[in-house]
């Protein structure tokens, strides 16, 4: 009966554990969505730092190699439950999804910042550019050198060397974004939802932690969280910073980013509506408002000399026609004016 009663309690926290990782993870991928959502609504990549999002590219699929090695080989979860008997495996199968949906997501991204038009505000740094460059070279470096026997460089410290590179990215990923917001003095084109999303999922996994460790009370894994804990502090802290901009000095003032394709629609229409239709055009016609005279010179008996005139008409079928010059004659009242 204890032993069933043990098993059942087991479920429970393993259960409760689960629900945590997913909420954290779902609220994560939808936050990366939003953001391409806004883009592809503002059709435009301007406001977007582009290190944020090859940042973003390059840790999420470090995060994905790391948290499939670990969520797929049995041999990690042996090593995992050997070293800690009585804490639950910490990777889920939703940290793979998310490091994979966080993948496609960031090419979603890369592939708009092509598509969507970009303005002067969007620069390419140095050294976002040269340290990914560097993140891609160690990464490609280290995975060849642990395919070769004769290193010291085994599959263990290839892991551990791509989930440092993970926290590193991170690190480095808010930076240039903040910057942008800085000299654009404006969030727009970047998605503050993203930003209480990213908030809202760090709290859920801090719960995470949290309920582990209580229930396996072990200090051990604090202790082997702490980098973890770091890298959700950081991302709140420069989340906190992103809101202060959005409410203090980079303040949109409810001014649009750009027009949509139905503003754009709308617009045209108004515009249309604007234009002067003549139902009927008079075999004669004079010279109106509507007619446009260019090089007019009063000394030639009044006349206007280099008349380049066109006079827009609809004709019964609402087809539009001009009217040039070759097909209009002046009248007495034109040729000799007062």
């Amino acid at each position: 009966f204890f032993s069933f009663s043990s098993m059942e309690e087991d479920l429970a926290e393993e259960s409760i554990t689960i629900i945590f990782s997913w909420c954290y993870a779902i609220l994560f991928m939808i936050s990366l969505y939003w953001q391409a959502f806004t883009t592809w609504k503002c059709r435009s990549s301007a406001g977007l730092s582009f290190d944020w999002v090859q940042f973003t590219f390059f840790g999420y699929v470090c995060f994905f190699i790391f948290t499939g090695r670990m969520y797929f080989s049995s041999t990690a979860e042996e090593k995992f439950e050997d070293k800690y008997p009585d804490i639950i495996f910490p990777v889920h199968l939703s940290d793979v999804i998310l490091g994979f949906s966080g993948i496609v997501t960031s090419l979603l991204l890369i592939l708009q910042h092509c598509r969507y038009r970009r303005d002067v505000s969007t620069k390419y740094s140095v050294m976002g550019t040269v340290l990914t460059i560097l993140f891609w070279f160690t990464f490609i470096l280290l995975g060849i050198l642990s395919l070769i026997p004769a290193t010291n460089i085994d599959d263990d410290v290839f892991f551990r060397a791509v989930a440092a590179m993970f926290c590193i990215s991170v690190v480095f990923r808010y930076p240039p974004q903040i910057s942008l917001i800085f000299r654009m003095r404006s969030t727009r084109g970047w998605s503050m939802e993203q930003v209480y999303l990213q908030i809202c999922g760090c709290a859920f996994l801090c719960c995470q932690v949290i309920f582990d460790a209580t229930v396996s009370s072990s200090w051990e894994l604090y202790t082997g969280s702490i980098i973890q804990i770091s890298l959700v502090a950081t991302v709140v802290f420069y989340s906190v910073i992103i809101i202060l901009q959005r409410y203090t000095c980079c303040a949109d003032k409810g001014i649009e980013f750009s027009q949509t394709r139905k503003q754009l629609i709308t617009e045209h229409a108004i515009l249309s509506d604007r234009i002067y239709y003549e139902d009927e055009a008079p075999p004669r016609p004079k010279i109106g408002t509507h007619k446009i005279i260019e090089d007019y010179d009063p000394s030639v008996s009044g006349r206007a000399s280099g008349v380049n005139s066109y006079r827009l008409s609809r004709s019964s079928t609402d087809s539009r026609s001009f009217m040039s010059d070759s097909d209009w004659e002046p009248t007495d009242d034109e040729l000799h004016p007062i």
